[in-house]
């Protein structure tokens, strides 16, 4: 596992402002989009863990070779492995990280996708893939 620490805003309409994105466009083409919308998804699944009283633990997996999962929310002894990807059109390569971490004796969780997509369903692994605005059912 490694020892790097990320940073996010929690508010990311600042974020977007100090980053001189000004307009819808100008966030759609901006190259680190990605980090942008998973920093949204990660504060609004914050703020909704606060919002209802609770105070399950959220940390993200990396190893040394680059095998991450974005968020995992800890809810007692339960683990919910989330990726969160900004694109609006599923493949599969996107569950590669929990796939991986569900691999290790340690780390296995429930598993869900939180993306910019329409289309929501849940894969034969039962990872259950959602769009940014249905995701209040994960906390």
């Amino acid at each position: 596992m490694v020892k790097t620490p990320k940073l996010y805003f929690y508010d990311t309409g600042l974020a977007s402002f100090l980053l001189g994105l000004h307009d819808k466009k100008d966030i759609v083409n901006y190259h680190s989009r990605g980090s942008l919308f998973e920093n949204f998804v990660i504060a609004k699944l914050l703020k909704q863990n606060f919002n209802k009283g609770l105070y399950h633990q959220f940390s993200f997996w990396r190893d040394k070779t680059g095998n991450e999962v974005d968020l995992i929310i800890e809810q007692g002894n339960r683990k919910t492995l989330i990726e969160i990807k900004a694109a609006d059109t599923f493949h599969a390569g996107m569950l590669r990280g929990i796939e991986y971490c569900n691999s290790l004796p340690t780390e296995k969780g429930t598993g869900a996708l939180i993306y910019n997509g329409d289309i929501e369903f849940k894969t034969k692994e039962k990872t259950s893939v959602l769009n940014w605005r249905n995701i209040p059912a994960l906390i």
